[in-house]
């Protein structure tokens, strides 16, 4: 999941739960509906409600805060050498790929 797409599942049960609080007859469904139609109305690749562009804006800062070094590769010493390495640097990629798709900066 994207560092978006969590974002917006955020957007989406917070308002849900205030707007059930606020409304008990709403159905789940129903509020749901209006919040991805008004909080998460886009505006080319921000969005339209000055609050959810201030939240977006706050959560993009929240992860860019957050950098994260790897540890080297190293040597790894299995019956076929070559394999082992090429594990470990697939192991390291899948990773930084997982990191990344969290919307973690890895540091090279």
């Amino acid at each position: 999941m994207s560092s978006r797409e969590e974002f917006e599942a955020w957007v989406v049960r917070e308002g849900v739960a205030r707007l059930t609080e606020q409304k008990p007859d709403l159905s789940q469904g129903t509020a749901e509906f209006i919040v991805r139609e008004i909080a998460l109305k886009r505006d080319g690749e921000g969005y339209q409600p000055q609050r959810t562009q201030q939240h977006w804006e706050g959560w993009q800062a929240s992860r860019a805060a957050l950098s994260v070094e790897l540890p080297d590769v190293g040597i790894s010493w299995p019956d076929d050498i070559d394999e082992g390495v090429k594990y470990r640097e697939e192991y390291r990629q899948e990773c930084i790929k997982a990191l990344e798709a969290a919307g973690i900066e890895v540091q090279p």
